[in-house]
């Protein structure tokens, strides 16, 4: 029963983040479920979820498209990159990922504390907006968690909040999918899995339909905050996973 109630009340906390910054189900939501049930069967329960959310939220910030930034070639770049992640799951090494990804976290978060209006440079933006996306799908398919990728982009090209959330949840959309596709490919899915996937799904939908509309006028500065503390408890946590 404890167990039980662990894993919802961290889906729970998950849905609630991510209906504030678009992000943060996966990096709150897997570690509590590998510590039951491992990390590769957690990844593969959380696939359907984020994938379904990603959507959800996307439609309702469909109206901001016209203010996105690189958008559509970083969805193609991302979905190939997400495909080829989900193959390579097994064999990365997570050490490597930890240090890289928590560099580039705590990098963004030192320079906001320095200069809290920073924003990435047009020119900058445009050569770094196909690697991220490529680099994002590949965490995302050998680990579920691009967001420690593609929300320090996103934020620092200072996009209104719902762009940012089409945005970033468009990138989870492909990537999420792309992910998906892999593992039933791979033939990852037992029935059990599934049955644990889809109930997973249905309590973070009904959590985010509850929250979504109750957290729509928060402030662009708590905005800001959340998302940084999100990425940098994220990567802290990832640096623990991978070396303690």
């Amino acid at each position: 029963m404890m167990e039980i109630l662990a894993i919802v009340l961290a889906m729970g906390f998950g849905a609630v983040v991510k209906s504030v910054t678009g992000l943060g189900l996966p990096p709150v939501a897997i570690p509590v479920l590998a510590a039951f049930v491992g990390v590769e069967e957690a990844v593969i329960i959380m696939a359907l979820p984020s994938a379904i959310t990603n959507v959800y939220q996307a439609w309702n910030n469909r109206t901001s498209w016209s203010l996105t930034r690189y958008l559509p070639s970083m969805l193609a770049l991302c979905v190939v990159a997400s495909i080829v992640g989900t193959w390579v799951f097994i064999s990365v090494d997570v050490r490597v990922i930890a240090v890289l990804v928590a560099s580039i976290v705590f990098w963004y978060a030192i320079t906001l504390l320095r200069d809290p209006e920073f924003a990435l440079p047009e020119k900058g933006a445009r050569r770094a907006a196909g690697p991220v996306a490529v680099f994002g799908g590949l965490l995302q398919g050998s680990t579920g968690m691009s967001g420690s990728i593609f929300a320090p982009f996103l934020h620092s090209l200072r996009l209104p909040r719902p762009a940012f959330m089409l945005s970033i949840s468009l990138l989870f959309c492909v990537s999420s999918f792309g992910q998906l596709g892999g593992l039933i490919a791979l033939g990852s899915y037992t029935w059990e899995l599934l049955v644990q996937s889809v109930l997973a799904t249905t309590l973070v939908l009904v959590v985010m339909a509850v929250a979504t509309p109750r957290l729509v006028g928060i402030r662009t500065r708590t905005f800001d905050r959340v998302v940084m503390t999100v990425q940098v408890a994220t990567a802290l946590k990832l640096l623990y996973d991978a070396f303690v």
